[in-house]
């Protein structure tokens, strides 16, 4: 048995889900912590319904599992939209992807480098597809990556974490990401 412990803002509270397969489905509770069976197959956080878009997924179940909003994508921009938020003008982007693995880095590391010879694994570890917004400032420099892996159709690794309340973005899209960083691979 293992303990799930989560720390995301209150507009996500109702929005988690927690799923072994169809043989496990739990809406996770308001106090934001849930006992987790054994689960051979691991466990899927799941945004909205019990088959909504996977946030995160653990492969190893017996210990305590804790998460903090983050969510790391790997797949293609279908669309953006524009809209401006008071004086904001704010891009949000739909992407659809899969989870990256959560050892993937985002850049390589110095043992990554000791191997020969290196090679960017392309590994993701659940290849569900799904639907994920991401939410930047247009004045951003991600906006310019963004237009590009929309035209170009290249494939993006897209990391990002729930928004705060405060800022109000859940009220714009129903998943609000905010995008921390990019990979922009050539198509």
């Amino acid at each position: 048995m293992a303990v799930l412990k989560i720390n995301v803002p209150a507009y996500a509270k109702n929005m988690l889900w927690i799923t072994s397969g169809s043989e496990f489905q739990q809406r996770i509770p308001e106090t934001m912590q849930a006992t987790l069976p054994a689960a051979p197959d691991g466990l899927t956080l799941r945004w909205g319904t019990a088959t909504g878009s996977p946030l995160r997924y653990w492969s190893e179940t017996t210990k305590n599992i804790i998460w903090n909003g983050h969510v790391r994508v790997s797949g293609h921009v279908d669309c953006t939209h524009l809209i401006r938020v008071g004086k904001m003008d704010m891009l949000i982007l739909e992407v659809r992807g899969s989870l990256l693995p959560l050892n993937k880095p985002r850049l390589p590391s110095l043992e990554d480098l000791r191997k020969a010879p290196y090679e960017h694994d392309l590994f993701l570890e659940n290849i569900e597809e799904a639907w994920y917004a991401f939410v930047l400032e247009l004045d951003s420099p991600f906006a310019d990556f963004t237009h590009h892996a929309l035209i170009n159709r290249q494939a993006v690794d897209c990391y990002g974490a729930l928004a705060e309340e405060s800022g109000g973005f859940h009220r714009l899209v129903g998943m609000p990401l905010l995008l921390e960083s990019m990979t922009l691979y050539a198509g």
